[in-house]
């Protein structure tokens, strides 16, 4: 039992150091003038957040599309998810510190010009919305891909802050290594009464 129990913190101790890797990048930021298609007054909060599962946040790397194992978006009445759509591009680079130097993600519902959706165009320092718009690679609607230069492009209730937007990266564990520390713990637990029980009764 002692055996097994340490087997099993030690593996739990080896998959959360690893689990630190994993990151969450959060964004946050305002509407610097009032975006009424958005339903946000000036000052109005937007947010966005990605989690980066196992990918790890280091010194100069660059983490794309499939690095990202979920999202979530809410500007106002455009709000999605990663399980809404897929066609929608990502890109985060980190300088030689290991800090966020470069950040973008372009989204859109819209598949061509007579059929245009919710997008979004997300950077470091500003964003653009919209209700009615595609990407776009200068002379057609084409898939949201920064490999392949496309534009965001928009036709109509387009909306934008200025306003920086913060980028954080956060280390989070794994719920592998959550799961074995929880295992180690009950281990644990149950031991204790075990080894009570074991114990021989003392005369009087």
């Amino acid at each position: 039992m002692k055996t097994l129990l340490r087997h099993t913190l030690l593996a739990a101790a080896t998959l959360w150091a690893a689990g630190a890797s994993a990151a969450v990048v959060t964004l946050g930021g305002v509407c610097d003038t009032s975006c009424d298609q958005l339903g946000l007054s000036a000052g109005g909060a937007v947010s966005a957040s990605f989690d980066l599962g196992p990918a790890a946040i280091g010194p100069n790397q660059a983490l794309h599309k499939g690095d990202v194992s979920a999202f979530a978006i809410q500007f106002g009445n455009i709000s999605f998810g990663s399980d809404d759509l897929t066609n929608w591009d990502f890109w985060l680079q980190t300088d030689a510190s290991g800090a966020v130097a470069g950040f973008q993600f372009l989204a859109s519902f819209g598949s061509s010009f007579a059929n245009l959706g919710d997008s979004i165009d997300l950077r470091g320092d500003q964003w653009w919305t919209s209700h009615h718009a595609v990407c776009f690679d200068g002379t057609a609607a084409a898939p949201c891909d920064f490999s392949a230069a496309n534009y965001y492009v928009y036709a109509g209730e387009f909306e934008h802050g200025s306003t920086s937007l913060s980028v954080q990266a956060q280390s989070v564990p794994e719920p592998a290594s959550l799961a074995l520390v929880g295992v180690a713990l009950l281990a644990l637990s149950r031991r204790r009464p075990m080894a009570k029980a074991a114990q021989p009764a003392r005369g009087g």
